[in-house]
């Protein structure tokens, strides 16, 4: 396991930054502009923790530094070339961020350590045991009263996503053992997760990307 540290910046000033991240995101990559929407969502505060779990080049971990300066960041991937741009993207926030090469499926962090943890288009390339194994892990590291927002395709894909989706769709029904696979929000109950509910939903040349949310019950 490999850890980045980015360089660590203190600027001053940074209030007036926190308009600019929506307009570097939209402008950076207009179909992703949903992660300015996670962000709000996650409604971070200073020193609060957030894990991006398959962090890829850090775009969603960029913005947050951005948007609160005062936050503790941490992202988790298994491409060393996706973190090691990540680690010079990432700038503005008067704390280090921690960048981990590893996968989804055993975070190595303690239990109960994040106030939120995010993961964008991430769980639709994982089997269903993956899936399973990362919200467990999610559900084990945040800490209660902690949540969880995942931004991902919708299950039913529609215009050049439906004919793009299609051959891992059938590859996938051909190779699972069960007939009715659990879907993302099952699962997620399943490891423990009050029921998730979904907070937005954003329409790309694609198909439709969800925000889905869930919490860990402040009592086990």
């Amino acid at each position: 396991m490999h850890i980045f540290q980015p360089t660590q910046l203190a600027f001053a000033g940074l209030d007036h930054l926190s308009d600019l991240s929506s307009v570097v995101l939209n402008w950076a990559s207009p179909e992703r502009s949903y992660l300015s929407t996670v962000l709000r969502a996650a409604g971070l505060e200073s020193a609060h923790r957030l894990l991006d779990v398959g962090c890829g080049s850090g775009d969603l971990l960029a913005a947050a530094a951005i948007l609160e300066p005062g936050a503790l960041l941490y992202g988790i991937d298994p491409d060393e070339d996706a973190l090691e741009l990540a680690s010079r993207k990432i700038y503005g926030t008067l704390q280090s961020v921690e960048l981990h090469q590893g996968v989804a499926e055993n975070l190595p962090f303690e239990s109960d350590m994040f106030d939120v943890v995010t993961a964008t288009l991430l769980v639709g390339v994982l089997s269903l045991e993956q899936r399973r194994e990362m919200l467990a892990e999610c559900f084990r590291v945040l800490a209660p009263g902690g949540r969880l927002l995942i931004a991902d395709w919708a299950g039913r894909h529609e215009g050049v996503g439906a004919a793009i989706s299609y051959p891992k769709h059938f590859v996938r029904w051909l190779l699972f053992s069960e007939a009715f696979p659990p879907t993302l929000e099952e699962t997620m109950i399943r490891v423990g997760f009050h029921p998730p509910e979904t907070r937005a939903k954003f329409w790309t040349v694609l198909g439709t990307i969800e925000l889905i949310e869930a919490s860990k019950p402040l009592l086990g």
